[in-house]
């Protein structure tokens, strides 16, 4: 994809939400919360991602980046509602308040990682990048 497109607060918040409840594992215990924000393959999409429908095709994957340089790396196809179709979020709200400014406004939400240890606060870029296929 030779395609840029930034997002900030605003311009995330007036993309199409939809709502992620999620229960992570802490050193305490459980934590439930709700978090709403744009499913990364919608945002993709609306930034104008292009793939094929063969598994062939599906040599791509997301690369996910925090201000930190934390990276959670995504294959495209578990994203591709043709295939996976996990529901990641890209949340800029939990429980109904938006984002504080200790884990930035956007933050990557995958609602069945039990310990959140793909979550990405401080979301600073995502690419979408290609693999070499397999021999």
């Amino acid at each position: 994809m030779n395609k840029w497109a930034v997002y900030d607060k605003k311009s995330l918040g007036s993309l199409p939400h939809s709502i992620e409840n999620v229960t992570f594992l802490t050193k305490t215990g459980s934590q439930a919360s709700s978090f709403s924000g744009v499913l990364l393959w919608n945002l993709l999409t609306i930034a104008g991602i292009k793939t094929a429908a063969t598994r062939h095709g599906q040599f791509q994957y997301v690369e996910i980046t925090a201000t930190d340089c934390y990276q959670v790396v995504l294959a495209l196809a578990d994203l591709d509602p043709r295939f996976g179709g996990e529901q990641v979020l890209v949340a800029d709200s939990q429980n109904g308040s938006s984002l504080g400014s200790d884990i930035g406004f956007a933050r990557i939400i995958l609602p069945g990682d039990k310990f959140g240890g793909r979550d990405v606060f401080w979301v600073t870029r995502i690419e979408v990048l290609s693999g070499p296929p397999p021999h």
